[in-house]
This record gives structure tokens, sequence and C-alpha cells, in this order.
């Protein structure tokens, strides 16, 4: 089988990245939670994604790919809302799959990486601010491929990539610590046709990272990383994922514990769920709306 190739030109520390695909609301739906008094208002936005942390001030981020091609990112406040937008690019980003990978080339700042609609990946570097430099090249041939850029999956101190392939064949890219990937990448699961794969840090706390998956029915499943690349047994730790769109695998309120963002596809709002730890998360928390695809800025 061909598989995607990738090259990184520095070395790469290790990350948890936040995917994006067609998921849902966390536990029995219900009735939407009330509107915080702090909830933003955004309009019109083709994709979402969490980052660790990126403008140094110790919470995470969410980045947001405008219909008008623009970047934008949101960093999370003490009070678990979302602070004041910063324009990251004004425009090149349209049909881009945007992730916040962390630290990807070993300066100490976490970056942002992007896989543009002809499969090239794509480095951006934070420029020490919160902001990304011009971008740099660093793989092709993606296209086939969902990537989970999902952090250092066998613990040997260097970040990999899980891929799925159209067959559903799940890989593992082991990096190799120097700022590429080894050779050969290692099958890790198959089956993963019509299942929804996220990066989720480590949820149970043992220093290996772990994924958590939705499957057709709207359930949510944690896999707890065995530190070799494979997975335990899958947990149900939710259900009611249908409707929704999710972003996963980020602290964003500092307290050590990954958590949830996702985006009500029929409404554009935007709901946080505060991690609890082990793949279970607390109850639902308005904190934007109009973050829908087709939510129009009004004049």
């Amino acid at each position: 089988m061909a598989h995607a190739k990738s090259r990184l030109s520095r070395a790469a520390a290790a990350f948890a990245v936040a995917a994006v695909a067609a998921a849902g609301a966390t536990f029995p739906v219900g009735d939407a939670p009330a509107a915080d008094a702090a909830a933003v208002t955004a309009c019109g936005f083709t994709d979402l994604q969490l980052s660790p942390d990126l403008d140094g001030d110790g919470y995470g981020d969410l980045l947001g790919v405008r219909s008008d091609g623009a970047l934008l990112r949101w960093s999370f406040t003490a009070e678990s809302t979302l602070g004041d937008s910063n324009l990251l690019a004004a425009s090149g980003f349209a049909g881009h799959k945007v992730y916040g990978p962390g630290d990807w080339n070993g300066d100490g700042y976490n970056d942002v990486v992007s896989v543009d609609p002809s499969g090239l990946l794509w480095l951006y570097v934070n420029d020490g601010k919160g902001g990304i430099g011009p971008r740099l090249e660093i793989g092709h041939g993606w296209v086939p491929f969902r990537i989970i850029p999902a952090g250092d999956m066998n613990v040997d101190g260097a970040n990999d990539l899980l891929a799925i392939d159209q067959q559903g064949r799940l890989w593992l890219y082991m990096g190799t610590g120097r700022g590429g990937f080894k050779p050969q990448p290692k099958p890790v699961g198959q089956g993963w046709i019509n299942i929804e794969l996220y990066a989720a840090g480590d949820l149970a706390k043992d220093g290996v990272n772990d994924i958590l998956a939705i499957r057709q029915d709207g359930t949510l499943w944690a896999y707890n990383g065995r530190g070799n690349g494979t997975f335990t047994v899958a947990r149900n730790v939710g259900r009611g994922w249908g409707a929704f769109e999710l972003e996963s695998g980020a602290d964003l309120n500092g307290d050590g514990r990954a958590d949830i963002v996702g985006r009500n596809n029929a409404t554009g709002d935007l709901f946080y769920y505060q991690g609890n730890g082990g793949g279970s998360f607390q109850a639902a928390k308005l904190i934007g709306t109009g973050f829908g695809a087709t939510n129009n800025c009004k004049p």
C-alpha cells in the first residue's frame, strides 16, 4: 500500500491535537444550556480545532478557519470562557484542516499545522507571541488519509502521527525525534470505517497518550494507550454525540485534564465540556454562538 510521505525540518516535541469530524453533544442530549453572559458571537467557520497554549497565558486556545479563508485564535480564560479573537492570517486557509500539534519544531513554543485541499502538510511556526510565521511544507500525499497528530504514542520522546486509510486501517507513523518519521509506519488497528477518531491527550493520567472515538450511533469511546502505539479495549464514556462536531485533545482551563468543545452543526452554538479525567466530562456550558459554517456575518 502506498503511504503518505512526510518530512520535518527540525526536532519535534510530543503533542496532543484536537481533531474535528461529524460528532456531537456529550451525555444524553436535552435542552441546550442557557447562554453564558460571556458567550462569544462569531460568524462563518468551516473548521474549528483546539490547541495547547499558543500565547503563553497558561490556557488552551481555539483555532478557527473562517469561510473567507482567514485563520483566527481565541484563548480560553480562567473563567472557562473565550477571550477576544486574534487574527493570525487574513487569508490563505480556505479548504484547510488546521491542527494545534504543540511545539513541533523544538523551540519551546506551540505551533500550528494544516493540510490543504491538495494533501500538502504545512507547518506554521509560532512567532513567540501567539502568532504564526511563514509556512513551511513538511509533507505531501495526505489526501486519502484522515490524520490525527496524536502526540508521543510509543513513549520515546518523539511526536507521532496516526492516520486512517480508505480501507479503515489505522497506522502509526513514528517520529524520529529529529524532525522526521521512521520509514515504515506500524499498523495498529483496523475497522475504522464510519468511526471518527480524535487525539485525547493523557486521559488516564498514566503518562501515555490516549484516543477518543465516536461511533455511528453517537456513542463516545475511550481507548487508553499502552505506550507502544497500540490501545486497550474501548470503554464507553458517553452518548448523544450524533448532532455535533467535536474538538478535543487540549487542556483549556489549565487544570491538567483534557477538555472538549462541541459545535452544534445546525445552529453554530459552541459548548465547553470540562474534563474530569479518565474520559468523562462535566455538563455543557455555552461559550459561543454563530460558529457554524453557514452563519454569515451581518453588515
